[in-house]
C-alpha cells in the first residue's frame, strides 16, 4: 500500500483542522439572573403573607427557593407527613407566627426574618 505526499498532507491537514475545533475556546455560560417576577412565586408569596414580619423580601424569596431546591431532593417532609416542601414550610411559619400573640410582640420583636428563619433551619425548631 503505497502512499502519495499529498495524501499524507490532507490527512495530517484535516487531523489539525480537528484538533483546532476541539481546542478553540468557546464562550463562558452566562447565567442569568432570576429577576423578582422568578423569584416571587404564589407559594412565595402565600408565605411571605402568612409570615407575619414584612423585612427583607428579596432575600427570603432567594431563601425560599433554595429551600424547595433542597428539600425536593432530601425528601424530608414526606418524611414528617407532608406533601410538599412548601406545605411543610407553610405549616411551620404558621406555628411560629401563632407562638408570638400581639403581648408578646409589644414587648419586644425579637422574631427573625423570613430569610433567617428558613436558611438557619429554624423552622425544625419548636416555635414556643
Amino acid at each position: 500500500m503505497w502512499t502519495t505526499l499529498d495524501q499524507i498532507r490532507d490527512g495530517v491537514d484535516s487531523l489539525l483542522k480537528i484538533a483546532e475545533e476541539f481546542t478553540a475556546k468557546k464562550p463562558p455560560i452566562k447565567r442569568q439572573a432570576k429577576t423578582d417576577a422568578d423569584l416571587y412565586t404564589d407559594d412565595f408569596m402565600t408565605a411571605w403573607t402568612t409570615y407575619n414580619k414584612k423585612t427583607g423580601k428579596k432575600e427570603a424569596a432567594r431563601a425560599y427557593a433554595a429551600f424547595k431546591k433542597r428539600q425536593t431532593k432530601s425528601n424530608y417532609y414526606e418524611q414528617l407527613g407532608f406533601g410538599s416542601p412548601e406545605e411543610m414550610l407553610l405549616k411551620k411559619i404558621e406555628g411560629y407566627v401563632n407562638a408570638w400573640p400581639p403581648a408578646r410582640i409589644q414587648i419586644g420583636d425579637y422574631r427573625v426574618h423570613l430569610s433567617t428563619f428558613i436558611n438557619q433551619d429554624r423552622w425544625m425548631e419548636d416555635p414556643s
